[in-house]
């Protein structure tokens, strides 16, 4: 979404619906407006349940107050935090661990195929020179 622009409530909550994470950075200006703060107070309902919800306070935020105690128990970040990328790749999706059990030995597979490609395509070549020595 642009910042700025008018942004459908229906296309808010879709792209809320089809994500893991919702990322939402919050400033002053963006909660001037009566307009972002409703959409923002209907789609944020729909993020608590359907996604994880991860804020980020541009600034310190007075009528964000109200919304505080909605997100004990969500990631909520402030940007002059000086670890606030660290927390926030901490808060992103991880793979499991048994996913990256089967990628590593996916991994392994290809590489020995790979390496007996290799070998196969040596012996191959060895034989061919040794065959041009003896003639």
């Amino acid at each position: 979404f642009i910042p700025g622009d008018p942004i459908p409530t229906e296309q808010f909550e879709q792209a809320i619906r089809s994500s893991r994470r919702t990322i939402i950075y919050i400033t002053k200006q963006y909660l001037q407006s009566q307009w972002t703060l409703t959409s923002f107070r209907t789609t944020f309902e729909s993020a608590l349940t359907r996604s994880r919800l991860i804020v980020i306070l541009a600034e310190d935020v007075e009528k964000f107050d109200e919304l505080r105690t909605s997100l004990r128990s969500k990631t909520l970040l402030e940007r002059d935090d000086p670890f606030l990328w660290q927390k926030l790749l901490y808060a992103m999706p991880h793979r499991s661990a048994a996913l990256m059990r089967k990628h590593r030995r996916e991994q392994s597979e290809r590489t020995r195929k790979q390496t007996e490609l290799l070998r196969e395509k040596n012996r191959a070549r060895e034989a061919k020179r040794l065959a041009d020595v003896v003639l």
